[in-house]
């Protein structure tokens, strides 16, 4: 199964869910239009985004000699997300028609009861002992940076909780979500 950013994922997982596969107009991002343009073309050179020529109401993507392109979600986008091809899958009513391709419907990456990586080590932060880098990293499958930055951008910041840090003999640095007061802003 191919790794995608969470930019690339939210960029597919919109295009999925919009009429004819679009990618563009992207939006519910922080991404600002340069990174928006390196996301879409990692995408493109990874085959899961293609050009096709602009439809009235649809937003261009670039000129080359008078005409206009827009992009669309591929079928191997398709397959990165958990979406496949066909009709009649009961799990899910969510169609999109793209023009070029059959009628696909979005089926779920994961089932809905399986805990995000986000919850599970909320979880672990929760519990009495906490939870050491190492042990956020086993979980996540994340690398040491990519834990420190969810700690503070997600627990802190984002999520507003009270995070903890101590230091223990044996684990080193264990940080723990101690209930109360939210973090102030």
């Amino acid at each position: 199964m191919t790794k995608l950013t969470d930019s690339q994922l939210l960029i597919l997982s919109q295009a999925a869910n919009r009429e004819g596969g679009r990618i563009l107009p992207i939006t519910n991002t922080r991404l600002n239009k340069a990174s928006q343009t390196r996301v879409i073309k990692s995408l493109l050179k990874k085959g899961f985004v293609e050009e096709i020529p602009m439809k009235p109401g649809d937003e261009p993507w670039r000129e080359n000699k008078g005409l206009a392109y827009t992009l669309i979600i591929a079928e191997a986008g398709l397959k990165a997300i958990g979406v496949r091809e066909g009709r009649g899958d009961n799990n899910s009513n969510l169609e999109v028609s793209r023009p070029y391709t059959k009628d696909v419907i979005k089926t779920p990456a994961k089932p809905s009861n399986q805990a995000t990586k986000q919850d599970q080590l909320l979880a672990l932060l929760k519990r009495k002992k906490g939870a050491n880098t190492k042990e956020l990293m086993a979980t996540s499958g994340w690398q040491a940076h990519s834990v420190r930055g969810f700690l503070s951008g997600t627990v802190r910041k984002k999520l507003g909780l009270n995070l903890q840090a101590s230091q223990h003999p044996k684990r080193g640095r264990v940080y723990t979500i101690v209930a109360g007061d939210q973090v102030p802003s």
